[in-house]
């Protein structure tokens, strides 16, 4: 979700929860495209003042943000790495793991938007685009929490 814009000019903001994986990302595309063009940010989405550090250090860094691109999730392999084979009773998925899916699903991107949309708003011109999953995987049988997670967005 990076690659593309940053190949056609943009410069973005890399938000991961896993430093190494942030930082790696971020320098291999000034490695194609020069320094400059990615701010890779550790922080955890899920959270209302980690999104509102995000938006802040965002805007600090390049003066202003005009599209927001939600794209942290975590599909079934969160629940169970053998989903496929081995189908997840919704009973069966334990507390904490449904909740993490629902919060990064759903609570993140509301977060995110929440705490641009006032300066996309200021700016007269923004996007939010946030990805989802297929209509397929939202009533499948068995993929409870992830499919159930997205079809709001």
């Amino acid at each position: 979700m990076v690659l593309g814009p940053v190949a056609e000019g943009a410069r973005m903001v890399v938000v991961d929860i896993a430093e190494a994986a942030a930082q790696a990302l971020a320098q291999d595309i000034e490695a194609v495209h020069g320094a400059g063009r990615v701010l890779a940010l550790i922080a955890s989405v899920c959270e209302w003042a980690e999104c509102q550090r995000v938006v802040h250090a965002a805007r600090e860094h390049f003066g202003s943000v005009q599209e927001l691109i939600n794209n942290a999730g975590r599909r079934m392999t969160a629940i169970r790495a053998d989903y496929l084979g081995q189908p997840v009773r919704f009973w069966e998925v334990p507390v904490d793991r449904r909740q993490a899916v629902m919060d990064l699903n759903v609570r993140a991107p509301f977060y995110m938007a929440q705490s641009l949309a006032p300066h996309l708003v200021e700016q007269r011109w923004s996007r939010i685009v946030n990805i989802t999953t297929s209509l397929d995987t939202m009533y499948r049988a068995s993929y409870t929490p992830d499919g159930p997670s997205k079809p709001w967005l």
